[in-house]
């Protein structure tokens, strides 16, 4: 009987095109079973939210699984981040497949102490000024991508981490 299922991934980022990860299926003694003796079907695997992929066995084996992988929005970057009096303002690379955007900025580079994470409801704004800093102050400023589906929001993963010094 089949015991273990495996995806090769379990979470993908948006590009358009339909997600099929691999599956493997071990019996109970830890054996693989061999791919033609199951169907793959997969649902919903090209948009942003929660994709499906359905294990259909036949010969052998009988009955069926289904397994959930997440399709994430495209990360962005942040194209300009500049410095000003006890501020600064960060422009990004905007997109009409999102909902909407969150900027986390920090003094620390792991943003582990103090992090702070402003959120845009709005994909098409493109900027945000941050005020009310420490002056000569070097802040690390991400960016990542948020998608609302279905009720649920979902988040593309951080873009790479930038540095920008207050006046």
């Amino acid at each position: 009987r089949p015991k273990t299922y495996t995806l090769s991934a379990t979470k993908y980022a948006y590009n358009g095109k339909a997600k099929k990860p691999t599956v493997t299926v071990l019996d109970e003694k830890g054996k693989v079973i061999d791919a033609k003796y199951y169907k793959l079907k997969y649902y919903n695997n090209k948009e942003v939210g929660i994709a499906k992929v359905k294990i259909v066995f036949k010969g052998y084996y009988g009955g069926s699984k289904v397994l959930k992988f997440k399709i994430i929005p495209a990360k962005t970057a942040i194209k300009k981040l500049a410095p000003g009096a006890q501020k600064f303002k960060a422009v990004w690379k905007t997109s009409d497949l999102v909902s909407g955007y969150q900027i986390q900025y920090a003094t620390n580079k792991k943003f582990t102490k103090n992090a702070k994470i402003s959120t845009v409801k709005d994909s098409s704004v493109d900027s945000r000024t941050f005020k009310k800093l420490k002056a000569d102050t070097v802040y690390y400023v991400r960016i990542s991508t948020c998608q609302r589906v279905d009720n649920k929001n979902y988040f593309s993963v951080w873009s790479k981490t930038y540095k920008v010094t207050t006046n």
